[in-house]
């Protein structure tokens, strides 16, 4: 009876784990690895490419305006981050940025002074994804002109000003129920 007691414990831990938010446990536990994607938000920008530490990230490919990779496992150290056109291979926006395990991160490439880019982190806990139902939001200060629309995975920039704005007049992003 023993035996059984432990395997029915074990089980039915393993089913609580799965129920908690999908088919994987390390995230469920938020163990799982850092990850990042990256969004090109600069209107007529050449097509960017994300490198970390110098050297290129395959997994975000390259992106033109409005263009945004899916998520890719990265390293929980902290690291320098560039956006370089990816054609000349040329830095037009740096940053600095500590990964920890169980968070997700959008780095987004916005305007900035003259040729340079300023890049954008934005954070999400695995378990507080932005397109939950829980209720929670992710909120982020982004330049007046300018405001990031979820959907799906591919947020779209839109010039403040358009109806339905959601930007207050600091720049910070508020959220609307949709009906």
């Amino acid at each position: 009876m023993n035996a059984l007691f432990k395997l029915a414990l074990l089980a039915g831990t393993a089913l609580a784990l799965t129920a908690c938010g999908g088919d994987d446990v390390a995230q469920a536990l938020n163990l799982g690895a850092p990850q990042a994607r990256f969004v090109n938000a600069v209107p007529n920008s050449p097509t960017l490419a994300l490198y970390r530490k110098g050297e290129v990230q395959g997994d975000a490919g390259t992106q033109g305006y409005e263009g945004a990779s899916k998520y890719f496992d990265t390293v929980n150290v902290t690291s320098t981050w560039d956006v370089r056109d990816a054609a000349a291979g040329t830095v037009l926006g740096t940053m600095s940025m500590r990964a920890e395990n169980a968070t997700r991160y959008t780095i987004v490439a916005l305007p900035g002074s003259g040729t340079m880019y300023n890049l954008l982190q934005i954070s999400d806990p695995y378990s507080n994804a932005a397109t939950s139902n829980s209720g929670l939001a992710s909120v982020t200060t982004v330049p007046p002109r300018l405001r990031m629309v979820a959907a799906n995975t591919k947020p779209v920039p839109c010039i403040s000003g358009a109806a339905g704005n959601p930007t207050g007049a600091d720049g910070a992003v508020r959220s609307r129920a949709r009906t």
